[in-house]
């Protein structure tokens, strides 16, 4: 609302304006203020009311907003003064419109975690699959996709993978070089690889492994961290090897995870491609997981496959998935630099 103000508006002269814009905080003690509910406006109004958005929300407690108000540079002489010759003045105030049925929605790439976290729980849809966000880890930042967001009916059986289940975040490229084992080996399969103990450690805070290692899960923002749920987890077996299941596959509890066979290629869940938990290899058992919505929405198969390429330091290169390779002892299941799925 606009008390009153002598400064130019854009009908009268072509000199610089005073221009607002309103942000939302994430506290009062938020200096950064980010979240843009409007982009900065030209001051339009000498008096009255000025909408800049009306905003619906139903957090609790106070919620906090930012108003900017500036006068920019021209480069040249500015001597705009009031219509009377007066010293240039502005007031007025903002008001906080509740009952309009406006919302005001984050971005999947603006929002903190923890709105994520809650808005998700109301709504997995409301950020789009393939929505993309940037996480820093150790000083450097790498970007993240919304890989899934649908729980379809098998999802709900007995035993199923829950890791193409619900809202599942994925990074788009990799992000570490650590090796699967450092010896040539898969019994145990993914619950045993030293990759798993890398990513979720070996104590229930999943902070450590081996008693003093690092986990990468530690190395995410804290806010990240606190949004992340356990997420039980499916994964094939080798050759000389049963796992923990009936199936002869193992399970485990994860905060974070690589993806099988089945979860990006689209008949990998119906022909072998020898990964015991998408496909029954020598088993017959049915499967155990799902095409994820990302991989499903592009029509990543065994024979169009391009959209599994991910790259390492801005080139393609291999990604290892958490299928122990079921025809040898040795080898795990990997995503080749063209995005052709093989072994290593």
């Amino acid at each position: 609302i606009v008390d009153n103000s002598n400064f130019y508006t854009t009908t009268n002269s072509t000199d610089s304006y005073l221009q607002y814009a309103l942000y939302k905080c994430s506290s009062s003690t938020d200096k950064t203020c980010s979240t843009v509910i409007t982009n900065t406006k030209t001051l339009t109004k000498q008096s009255g009311t000025d909408t800049v958005a009306t905003v619906k929300t139903s957090e609790n407690g106070k919620i906090y907003y930012a108003l900017e108000m500036k006068f920019p540079d021209t480069g040249t002489s500015q001597s705009q003064t009031g219509t009377d010759g007066e010293i240039l003045t502005f007031n007025g105030y903002v008001t906080i419109d509740t009952s309009d049925e406006v919302y005001y929605k984050p971005t999947f790439a603006n929002a903190d975690w923890a709105t994520i976290a809650s808005m998700v729980k109301t709504d997995p849809k409301v950020f789009a699959v393939g929505s993309e966000k940037k996480v820093s880890i150790d000083g450097k930042d790498y970007t993240v996709r919304v890989a899934n967001n649908t729980t379809p009916k098998e999802c709900s059986n007995t035993g199923f993978s829950q890791t193409a289940c619900g809202f599942v975040v994925e990074f788009v490229d990799i992000i570490t070089g650590y090796n699967m084992n450092p010896t040539d080996t898969n019994v145990g399969g993914w619950p045993s690889s030293a990759m798993y103990k890398y990513l979720n450690g070996d104590t229930p805070d999943h902070l450590t492994y081996d008693g003093s290692n690092a986990t990468l899960y530690s190395k995410l923002p804290s806010d990240l961290r606190s949004a992340i749920k356990d997420t039980y987890t499916v994964s094939g077996h080798g050759s000389k090897d049963t796992g923990t299941r009936s199936d002869g596959n193992f399970e485990s509890t994860d905060k974070l995870y690589f993806l099988t066979v089945g979860e990006i290629y689209s008949d990998c869940l119906t022909s072998n491609c020898y990964d015991t938990s998408s496909y029954p290899y020598n088993s017959s058992g049915g499967t155990t997981t799902r095409q994820l919505d990302y991989y499903q929405n592009i029509g990543v198969s065994k024979s169009s496959y391009s959209g599994a390429i991910k790259q390492k330091n801005g080139s393609n290169a291999s990604w290892w998935l958490r299928a122990a390779n079921p025809t040898t002892a040795a080898s795990f299941r990997s995503v080749n630099s063209d995005g052709r799925y093989t072994y290593d």
